[in-house]
């Protein structure tokens, strides 16, 4: 019976063990180092035109030199892409996104990946829904932590007495709507997130104290 017992414990070790790996976040991604090449890359510029066969050069976090590229010199820092076929276009923006909560599992170094991924190089964070989503990315990204959108985030909602999301500020008339804002600007936040049930009262008082943070 012990030894049976004996055997148990350690087979429920071992499982705990694997179990508690397998669940284990992956390590962050790598921010790569900052410069490249790209040749042959047909350079899109919206509204105006497209022009084929362009070398681009990115020193750090420039574009260096842009031209045709059979014209423009090679840089010593990067090796070139040849990237026949691809299309360079300004960084979309995406002007309403929300980062999911922080689990533990580092969701939201993944989306802000995906951001990149699919060509959107800044976003607008309209709310932090639970308090934990927005910060973690924002400034993960800022510090050069993990590959990322800039974000510009609005942090808590501000709405009115009867919110539907617990992480908001309740404004109920102009005094705690310019209070609302001063919070916001104190707790180091880029945008407000007025919400639906606001009264107008309140959104005046919201307004005034934005225009004074400017």
């Amino acid at each position: 019976m012990l030894r049976a017992l004996g055997i148990l414990v350690i087979v429920l070790v071992v499982a705990a063990v694997f179990l508690w790996r397998t669940m284990m976040p992956p390590a962050p991604l790598a921010v790569p180092a900052r410069g490249a090449v790209l040749e042959n890359v047909t350079v899109v510029q919206p509204g105006v035109g497209r022009y084929p066969a362009q070398r681009i050069v990115v020193e750090g976090g420039r574009i260096a030199e842009l031209g045709p590229a059979s014209l423009a010199a090679a840089s010593s820092e990067a090796a070139a892409d040849d990237l026949s076929g691809a299309f360079a276009l300004p960084g979309l923006i995406d002007m309403h996104v929300h980062f999911p909560p922080d689990t533990g599992l580092r969701q939201g170094e993944i989306f802000a990946f995906l951001f990149l991924l699919h060509g959107v190089t800044s976003v607008r964070d309209a709310a932090d829904v639970d308090g934990t989503s927005s910060r973690p990315v924002r400034d993960g990204v800022r510090e050069g932590r993990f590959p990322g959108p800039r974000s510009f985030a609005c942090g808590p909602l501000v709405d009115g007495p009867e919110p539907r999301w617990p992480h908001t500020i309740v404004a109920r008339d102009a005094a705690e709507g310019e209070a609302a804002v001063d919070r916001v600007a104190a707790e180091g936040w880029d945008c407000v997130k007025a919400y639906g049930s606001l009264t107008p009262e309140a959104l005046e008082g919201i307004h005034r104290a934005a225009d004074r943070h400017g």
